[in-house]
C-alpha cells in the first residue's frame, strides 16, 4: 500500500519460508504469486517462475484457484515481456475458471485483459473489457481499478482521444483519493501531466508534473 516493495517482499518470502516449514504448499503457491505481483509493479519479468509454478502445481492437484491465480500473473508476467499471443492464452483460461468458480477482484482480471488486447490493437474489445472491469468497481480492489483507469486511459491516447483519456485519470485520480493505496497514484497523475502537455496545456501539465514529483519524492 505504501509502495515500499523491498520490504513487501520481504516480508512474502518470509512468508514462503514458513509455508515450506509447515508443508502448506497451497498457500506457499498463493505467496509466489503475490511476490511476482511486486515484481510486476516493478516493471520486472523475474516473478515469472514463481507464477509457472503456481499454475502447474495447480493443475497436478487439481486446484481451480491456484490455476486461476497461476494463470492471471502469468498472463501479466507474458504481457509485460511483450509476449501478446501467450498472454492471451493464459488470461481466456484465467477468465473461464474465474466466472466458473465466481472468483473475487474480477476487475483484475477484465482489466489485465484489456490491456491485452489493447497491445494487440484490439481497440473495440479491449474497450469492452475495460468497461467491465470498471463495472465491477464496488466488488474489487482498489488497486485494480485504478489499474482499469490506467489501461484504458494508456487505450484512449493510443487512438489520441485526448479528451476522454483526461477525464479518465481525473476520475481516477479522484477515486484514489479514498484510499491510503499508493499503487497506480502517481502513474495516474504523471499520465495526466503528458495528457495534457499532448493537449497543448502547458499550465495544468506543469501543475500535475510537481504534484507527481511531490508524491514520488516523499515515497
Amino acid at each position: 500500500i505504501q509502495k515500499d516493495y523491498a520490504g513487501a517482499l520481504k516480508y512474502f518470502f518470509k512468508g514462503t519460508d514458513a509455508a515450506k516449514r509447515s508443508n502448506y504448499s497451497r498457500l506457499h503457491c498463493i505467496l509466489l504469486c503475490n511476490i511476482s505481483g511486486i515484481y510486476h509493479l516493478q516493471k520486472d519479468t523475474t516473478g515469472l517462475v514463481y507464477t509457472q509454478k503456481c499454475y502447474k502445481i495447480g493443475h497436478l492437484k487439481h486446484d481451480p484457484f491456484l490455476i486461476y491465480i497461476g494463470a492471471v500473473r502469468t498472463a501479466s508476467m507474458l504481457n509485460l515481456k511483450k509476449d501478446y499471443q501467450g498472454a492471451l492464452e493464459y488470461i481466456k483460461e484465467a477468465e473461464f475458471l474465474m466466472q466458473q468458480n465466481d472468483f473475487k477482484d474480477q476487475a483484475e482480471v477484465y482489466s489485465l485483459y484489456g490491456n491485452i488486447l489493447s497491445n494487440l490493437n484490439e481497440k473495440k474489445e479491449a474497450e469492452t473489457y475495460f468497461k467491465q472491469a470498471l463495472s465491477k468497481r464496488e466488488e474489487s480492489k482498489i488497486s485494480s481499478i485504478l489499474s482499469t483507469y490506467l489501461g484504458y486511459a494508456d487505450l484512449l491516447i493510443k487512438h489520441n482521444n485526448m479528451t476522454e483519456a483526461i477525464k479518465l485519470l481525473q476520475e481516477g485520480i479522484n477515486y484514489s483519493s479514498s484510499t491510503p493505496s499508493a499503487v497506480y497514484r502517481s502513474d495516474l497523475i504523471l499520465k495526466l501531466s503528458d495528457c495534457y502537455e499532448k493537449n497543448g496545456q502547458n499550465d495544468k501539465a506543469l501543475a500535475y508534473y510537481k504534484q507527481y514529483k511531490s508524491e514520488t519524492d516523499s515515497m
